[in-house]
């Protein structure tokens, strides 16, 4: 295939899936990529497990700068647990480190340098009515040579999920302290919003707003609506 630069670009891979001790699935795979340019490599291991009440998985992704795939330049790890207390109440974690695609990095996220960690729980109040809170930490670094974002962040997150006849309606809220290391300060980072859906002749209908008042970015405290 032609990639991105415009090069010819030969893409063979190998893929393999099978299951550990009739509870774990395995998934790997490994690509080359060759061109008139440059060569490059990518491998990807993917690991998911349940084990009555426990819920676990872990996936790493490495790929070399000349690599001519969807991602290059790349070094990912994730991973999920999730344990249930009982038919209400899960308790949830989650952790994220990537480094996706430097040459692709903007202001609005697309590929920064990030590191995120978060544990809570979720509480079924009824069968149309789901409450969580969360607590975890982030670190977001703008990868491009003029930064507009390098800061960390304590946060908080509680949220909830309704369904009403046809609507599904949800709301989230999040107070954040943020470290901002372009501008050597501290600050507040609050964010709400609110967004709610149905289905009907076969199309799915969706709303959703934004606010947010952050400490995040080097013009200081700045306030952003999204919908």
């Amino acid at each position: 295939r032609a990639d991105r630069e415009g090069f010819n670009t030969h893409l063979p891979y190998v893929t393999a899936k099978t299951k550990v001790l009739r509870n774990i699935d395995v998934q790997t795979e490994v690509s080359y990529s060759k061109n008139d340019h440059a060569q490059g490599i990518a491998y990807l291991a993917q690991a998911q497990g349940s084990f009555n009440r426990l819920s676990a998985g872990v996936s790493y992704m490495n790929a070399s700068p000349d690599f001519s795939g969807y991602f290059n330049n790349t070094n990912s790890v994730s991973g999920n647990i999730q344990y249930r207390i009982s038919e209400k109440i899960d308790i949830n974690g989650n952790y994220r480190q990537d480094a996706r695609n430097f040459k692709r990095d903007t202001l609005f996220g697309v590929a920064p340098y990030q590191k995120f960690a978060q544990v809570g729980f979720q509480y079924r109040y009824s069968p149309k009515t789901v409450l969580n809170i969360f607590s975890g930490y982030q670190n977001f670094d703008d990868r491009m040579q003029n930064k507009q974002f390098s800061y960390d962040e304590l946060f908080v997150r509680a949220g909830i999920s309704q369904e009403i006849g046809i609507f599904r309606i949800g709301a989230e809220s999040q107070y954040g302290r943020t470290n901002n290391f372009l501008t050597n300060s501290q600050g507040n980072s609050t964010i709400f919003s609110l967004n709610t859906g149905f289905e009907k002749f076969n199309t799915s209908f969706n709303f959703f707003g934004s606010y947010s008042k952050t400490a995040r970015y080097t013009g200081g405290s700045q306030g952003q609506f999204y919908y």
